[in-house]
């Protein structure tokens, strides 16, 4: 609960800055769709808040999504405040195309997040963006380890309650690419780790209006709170096409991971190939 008191002082706060001031007034909208100004569906992150299957060589989905409640804009400034809900699922060591289930999480939370519009227009131009976050969020992992628990594991997954700060960055680099850059650190206030920093890049190249090549990169550190767990690392990327539409947009991808697991497989180390679809109703 104090989290979520820290978040709504945040949103306080923000609204009476004095970066309102100045010329023109302050738009009010309610359920403005994403979340973010700088939405987090691009990222290649097995937690981003998307609809997503995948298989290779084990099954893997998540339903999940992020949206806005509100959002104010002024002069020079924006900000939303959001919430995100999600459900992965995916399998360990079963064949099954579909359903995965041997494993899966349940993850909620908010955020506040503040664009700085007229900063962002003057140093990147038409298109550009920069955004500060602040997340609050819980996950819980179920399902059973795949083998008995050895000294060094986690054995209750790699969830918690979480602060999680972020910076985005939006840079159009043509008339056609466009580059986004995420860091972010996942603080755990409850749970197996202490942090697990992390940082997305990601390239669009808009070949047609519903044709966009995509390659997206995530990685992040994971750092237990036990002396004798060991310290990990995950890294994911996804290549594919991106397709925009009028109810948001899709990606067909081909995805690279490596390291270590989500949930419960958190000390399960792995390297996974896979093909599969997400689709986000939400977009920027």
């Amino acid at each position: 609960m104090r989290y979520k008191l820290l978040l709504a002082a945040w949103a306080i706060s923000l609204a009476a800055s004095p970066a309102w001031a100045g010329e023109g007034s302050v738009t009010l909208d309610w359920l403005p769709g994403a979340a973010r100004a700088i939405p987090r569906t691009d990222s290649a992150s097995r937690d981003a808040p998307t609809f997503e299957y995948a298989y290779g060589p084990a099954a893997y989905d998540t339903i999940g999504g992020e949206w806005g409640w509100f959002a104010a804009s002024g002069p020079k400034v924006s900000f939303r405040l959001g919430q995100y809900a999600m459900l992965p699922m995916e399998n360990h060591d079963s064949k099954k195309i579909f359903p995965p289930g041997q494993m899966w999480r349940g993850m909620t939370g908010g955020s506040i997040s503040l664009s700085l519009d007229s900063a962002s227009l003057a140093w990147f131009g038409d298109g550009g963006g920069f955004e500060i976050s602040m997340a609050v969020g819980h996950e819980s992992d179920h399902g059973s380890l795949p083998h008995p628990p050895r000294p060094d594991d986690i054995p209750l997954g790699g969830g918690g309650e979480t602060i999680t700060p972020d910076i985005a960055i939006r840079v159009p680099l043509a008339d056609r690419f466009t580059m986004i850059v995420r860091l972010e650190d996942r603080i755990f206030m409850k749970g197996a780790l202490v942090h697990a920093p992390g940082g997305d890049l990601i390239l669009r190249y808009r070949l047609a209006e519903h044709i966009i090549p995509t390659l997206a990169v995530f990685a992040e550190g994971i750092f237990p709170r036990k002396d004798q767990a060991r310290d990990g690392f995950f890294v994911r990327v996804l290549a594919g096409i991106t397709a925009p539409g009028r109810i948001g947009e899709a990606m067909f991808f081909f995805g690279v991971d490596a390291g270590c697991g989500k949930g419960m497989l958190i000390n399960h180390r792995e390297l996974r190939l896979s093909g599969g679809v997400r689709y986000t109703p939400f977009t920027w």
